[in-house]
């Protein structure tokens, strides 16, 4: 009787403290893991791992507001950079456009798709047409800014005024930098509290 109660209890503590805890260590490991990468990326792109320290810390600053997460931030600021932006460029685009998304109620995922069609833009001279009707999908605000920006929403005929595509990407930049800053929202303390977690498990 004494060994089925010790049988039964050792039991119990495998599904009740066992698992939890491989299950934690197991989680552990591969945010350590995720973190390294990112950090690997930055260093990368910064040149050192000091630079990439800094800069990692300052992303994430960025990634608590609205329209980013941490994963999107620090990808978001290697792809640009490995594409030409500067790292203070990086981040004032990954601000502008993160800000921009969360006014018409789109977050990190979309941010990815963003980045994609910005490190296309960067280094063209002409043809960027497509790149930036991938970013009116996801921003229906671009039209008002190319306005703004170039007196037309007409992608050829900005084409035809010599401008770069790094010249349109600054110009869109400073343009979404006009927005009213978005706060708060459930969506973003849900992302916040999702970066805070990752962070915390790749600590442990």
């Amino acid at each position: 009787e004494v060994g089925d109660q010790i049988s039964s209890f050792g039991q119990k503590l495998s599904v009740g403290v066992t698992l939890p805890i491989v299950a934690l260590a197991t989680a552990a490991v591969k945010a350590y893991g995720d973190i390294e990468a990112l950090q690997k990326g930055l260093e990368s792109v910064m040149g050192s791992a000091a630079a990439a320290g800094i800069e990692f810390e300052k992303l994430r600053e960025v990634a608590k507001l609205p329209g980013l997460g941490l994963k999107e931030a620090v990808k978001g600021a290697v792809s640009l950079q490995a594409a030409g932006f500067s790292a203070d460029a990086s981040r004032k685009s990954l601000l502008a456009f993160g800000n921009a998304l969360a006014t018409v109620g789109k977050g990190a995922n979309e941010m990815n798709l963003v980045i994609l069609a910005l490190t296309q833009l960067q280094n063209k001279s002409s043809g960027f047409g497509q790149d930036l009707r991938q970013l009116t999908e996801q921003l229906p605000q671009l039209r008002g800014a190319l306005i703004d920006a170039f007196g037309t929403m007409d992608t050829e005929a900005i084409g035809k005024m010599g401008v770069t595509g790094a010249q349109v990407v600054e110009k869109l930049t400073a343009e979404f930098e006009k927005l009213p800053k978005v706060t708060g929202g459930i969506n973003n303390a849900f992302e916040n509290l999702k970066d805070s977690m990752f962070l915390t498990l790749s600590r442990i």
